[in-house]
């Protein structure tokens, strides 16, 4: 009778982990060197938004995938990247001087 509990028990707790890992993922944003520029549980997708120093052409490429990313030019020192889905995704930069000040992950 015990084990049968025990087993019970365990399909429950491993159930309820696979289902709630099925809502909740991490997105993760990194710059150049490889440093964590921002990190957040998203349900599936969410936006990005970045702040340079200056003006630059932003890249942003998912670290698990060969595709070339997403590419777009910031405006007043600004771009979103929107609808990223989870996962760890890395800024590249298209002007040397151009530095990161800040990344927000908004749901």
């Amino acid at each position: 009778m015990k084990e049968k509990l025990a087993k019970i028990f365990f399909l429950i707790l491993v159930s309820t982990f696979f289902v709630c890992a099925a809502h909740s993922e991490k997105l993760s944003i990194f710059d150049n060197l490889g440093l964590t520029r921002a990190s957040k549980e998203v349900k599936s997708i969410a936006d990005v938004h970045i702040e340079l120093s200056q003006d630059s052409n932003v890249s942003l490429k998912k670290l698990d995938e060969s595709s070339k990313g997403l590419n777009s030019k910031s405006i007043n020192k600004k771009v979103v990247f929107k609808n990223i889905a989870s996962g760890s995704w890395k800024i590249g930069l298209d002007k040397r001087e151009a530095s990161i000040t800040s990344v927000t992950i908004v749901k």
